[in-house]
């Protein structure tokens, strides 16, 4: 048992530790606020450069320019949905929003969707997100290797009693091949697989086939 003295400075460790975490998150709410503010005031423009642009646009031959075409809807159209996300959290529920929002676009178009991601959430969200859970979890690809196979996290999730975390030939998962040993030498029995028709049955929108993602930098 921790003697009291010890106690006290794992009190005062978390304290301190608190202190800082509300500063960054005080820091990180400042700027977030700034940046709102400079889209506010810049959206006058952004409304008046697009009143121009469509005057211009109307009395221009559509023929001069592929960008001034109307173009008709065919059944292999497609949406270009463009998320901009932040880099690093501690802004609120600012990134949550912004992935819930393009999620629900996505499964309500009527259209097939491409996705084009900048800012690490997004990408960190949509890049490893393959099964649609109710949770936010995600595989780790680095981390396969020395947790054997438990950083297919986000394949955990979404099939809570599969004795393989890896789904994917290139997904790294030693714990079932362990199982799968086992398997083979009798040792266990009854063993849950996922089909790949199961897989796609619970595969997230635009996830199987996967949709075609751009990534772009902030």
């Amino acid at each position: 048992m921790p003697s009291l003295i010890d106690l006290r400075r794992r009190v005062r460790a978390v304290k301190n530790t608190q202190q800082i975490t509300k500063a960054m998150k005080m820091v990180a709410a400042s700027k977030l606020r700034r940046a709102q503010e400079r889209m506010m005031s810049a959206r006058p423009y952004a409304q008046q450069m697009q009143r121009v642009l469509g005057s211009v646009a109307s009395r221009v031959d559509p023929s001069a320019h592929p960008l001034l075409a109307v173009r008709e809807l065919t059944p292999s159209s497609k949406t270009l949905v463009i998320v901009v996300s932040a880099d690093k959290g501690l802004c609120g529920s600012f990134n949550t929003n912004i992935i819930k929002a393009a999620g629900a676009y996505v499964v309500d178009s009527p259209l097939a969707c491409e996705l084009g991601l900048v800012g690490r959430k997004a990408r960190d969200y949509f890049g490893r997100r393959r099964f649609a859970t109710t949770d936010q979890s995600t595989n780790v690809f680095w981390l396969a290797l020395p947790s054997f196979g438990e950083a297919w996290h986000h394949n955990h999730h979404a099939f809570p009693r599969s004795a393989f975390h890896g789904l994917r030939w290139y997904q790294v998962d030693l714990a079932g091949w362990v199982i799968l040993a086992m398997e083979k030498l009798g040792l266990v029995w009854n063993v849950v697989r996922i089909s790949p028709e199961r897989q796609a049955q619970l595969a997230a929108p635009g996830a199987s086939p996967p949709p075609r993602i751009s990534v772009g930098n902030t």
